[in-house]
């Protein structure tokens, strides 16, 4: 008997923004549970990370009852911000939420594609900035997006329960030097 129905439908899932369902830890009983806290993030030696991780997990924790299906999301207009911190919920179909310390809230919907490892997604933001744009992810549990917004901003966007590794990693700096900007950090 093959392995690949069981690996078809993770896979479908991971496009729509199910990140829980393709990470590994979500194999045991309390991960999987709409009601499991969502899991500390890993500590981080960059200040600026851990500081965003320890903001993504207070709003991921915020509502216990979705803690479980909540994945961190980290995104920065321009070269220096405004930044926001948010979540997604594969509870909710896709959905995306993210807001900033300066009261800017983005939201927006993940849209089905083809491609297994690659989500459409659709943001509308209360500052009047729209963006439609792709989220690739090259390892379980890691989205990235960019996108140019409808007057002319760029957007680098993160997502993901194991997103924690690409928004650390040294050819990131930019993208964190946005973020500690768009948060006054």
């Amino acid at each position: 008997m093959s392995s690949r129905p069981a690996l078809v439908p993770a896979l479908a899932l991971a496009a729509f923004g199910v990140l829980a369902a393709c990470d590994p830890q979500s194999s045991s009983p309390a991960a999987s549970s709409s009601s499991a806290p969502a899991a500390a993030p890993a500590e981080s030696g960059d200040a600026v990370t851990a500081e965003v991780q320890r903001r993504a997990a207070a709003l991921c924790n915020a509502d216990p009852a979705r803690a479980g299906g909540c994945a961190p999301v980290v995104a920065c207009f321009g070269d220096k911000g405004p930044a926001l911190i948010g979540r997604s919920y594969q509870s909710e179909g896709g959905s995306i939420h993210a807001e900033g310390p300066s009261g800017i809230t983005c939201d927006g919907n993940f849209l089905p594609l083809m491609n297994r490892s690659v989500t459409r997604v659709v943001l509308n933001c209360s500052n009047g900035q729209k963006a439609d744009f792709q989220f690739r992810t090259s390892t379980p549990g890691t989205l990235r997006g960019e996108a140019v917004t409808q007057n002319g901003t760029k957007l680098a966007i993160w997502s993901g329960r194991n997103m924690w590794g690409a928004f650390g990693a040294p050819n990131n700096a930019a993208g964190r030097a946005c973020v500690k900007a768009g948060l006054g950090l």
